[in-house]
Order: structure tokens, then C-alpha cells, then sequence
């Protein structure tokens, strides 16, 4: 059995590949973890791969929730998070640094932790009930 794990991680094809396209004789069991997966036209599993995801985010939508993750500049290689992304404080746990050594999480609530290699450093603000309505 072959077993291929990947945590906080972003994952992106600039050639619309696919994923995953291997043959693994026994088995192949592939867990991804607060996982971005993006710009791939498929993900081919094996046919006997066992897979497990948690908070992973998956533009063909095989192996995770699809959603457009909002890179910052993808086109110029900058895959942190905008900070309107899906994946922005969407997942309940995560490791405790991202790719840049930033902390995470940022975020708060249930899901404070933010899909893939970057964290975004910019916290969600909820707005003040008691001045919604213009009240000062």
C-alpha cells in the first residue's frame, strides 16, 4: 500500500494537467489536509486509491469542496489569499506557521485557519451590531 499524505499545502498546474495520475500496484491511500488544489482539468485516481480529505479545496471538485480559491496574482506566481477567499478561515485546525513562518491562524471562531500554504494576515472584522443601523 502506497500512502501519500500532504497538509497546508497549495497545489497549482499553469498547464492544466492532471493530478494524481499514477499506478500504484497494492493500493494507494491519499489524505490532504487543509489542501488547496487548482488549474487542474482532472484529478485521474487510481482505481483502488482510498482517499481522505479535510477542509481541501479542489477546482475539479474529485477530492474536495470545489471553490475558486482567489490568489492574489496567480498569473505571477503569488498563490496567498485574497482576503474575500472561500478558503480564508475555513478550516478548525492547521499547523502553527505557514510557507512564509507567518502564525496561524489569524482568524477566529470554529474555523480560524486558512486553507493552503499561506495564511492571510489580514483578520475578519465582524462589524459592530450596535452601530449597524447608523446608532452613534
Amino acid at each position: 500500500l502506497t500512502r501519500f499524505t500532504m497538509n497546508d499545502s497549495t497545489v497549482v498546474s499553469e498547464a492544466n494537467n492532471n493530478l494524481f495520475e499514477a499506478n500504484a500496484s497494492g493500493g494507494i491511500n491519499i489524505k490532504l489536509n487543509n489542501t488547496i488544489i487548482s488549474g487542474f482539468s482532472a484529478i485521474a485516481l487510481p482505481e483502488d486509491a482510498t482517499t481522505t480529505s479535510v477542509c481541501t479545496f479542489d477546482s475539479t471538485g474529485v477530492v474536495g469542496s470545489i471553490i475558486s480559491p482567489l490568489f492574489v496574482d496567480a498569473a505571477n506566481h503569488d498563490y496567498h489569499l485574497q482576503n474575500s477567499s472561500g478558503a480564508k478561515d475555513a478550516c478548525s485546525t492547521g499547523t502553527s506557521t505557514d510557507f512564509d513562518l507567518n502564525s496561524r491562524p489569524v482568524g477566529n471562531g470554529p474555523t480560524p485557519y486558512d486553507a493552503g500554504a499561506f495564511e492571510n494576515q489580514t483578520p475578519n472584522i465582524l462589524p459592530d451590531a450596535m452601530f449597524a443601523n447608523g446608532f452613534e
